[in-house]
């Protein structure tokens, strides 16, 4: 549940048939998956997001607003979010997950584990440290 980025429904084009269908997205550090609804139980496909992926935003086509594409080394999803607000924060949300991707940079909250960690690590070495000068 920590690694949701961003989570909705949206608008997915099929790749063998053509149609539209509403999928739940969930967005997280290096995967989107998508789901029947947002109970997840029924999940759909992934989109797997490494550095050499994109996300571009589209016109307006066949009746269908909002919408984006999300590039991928061996396939292309096309997404129609449900307004120009929710279109922006999800092309964003995936360009910033692709740009931490490239970094190589860890997630913000694997950071902070690592951060607590090494905090822990070091409350412990003092701890230690206390206990051997109280022996001596």
């Amino acid at each position: 549940i920590l690694d949701v980025l961003k989570q909705g429904y949206m608008m997915k084009k099929g790749h063998k048939r053509k149609n539209w269908t509403e999928r739940w997205f969930v967005l997280k550090p290096n995967i989107i998956s998508y789901y029947v609804s947002e109970d997840l139980k029924d999940k759909k496909g992934d989109i797997l997001l490494d550095e050499n992926c994109c996300v571009e935003s589209l016109p307006d086509k066949d009746g269908k607003k909002c919408l984006f594409l999300i590039k991928c080394f061996d396939k292309t999803f096309e997404i129609s979010a449900s307004d120009k607000k929710k279109k922006q924060e999800w092309i964003q949300a995936i360009h910033s997950t692709i740009h931490l991707l490239k970094l190589g940079s860890p997630p913000p909250h694997k950071e902070a584990r690592q951060r607590r960690k090494e905090l822990r690590k070091k409350l412990l070495a003092e701890q230690e440290e206390l206990e051997r000068q109280m022996k001596e």
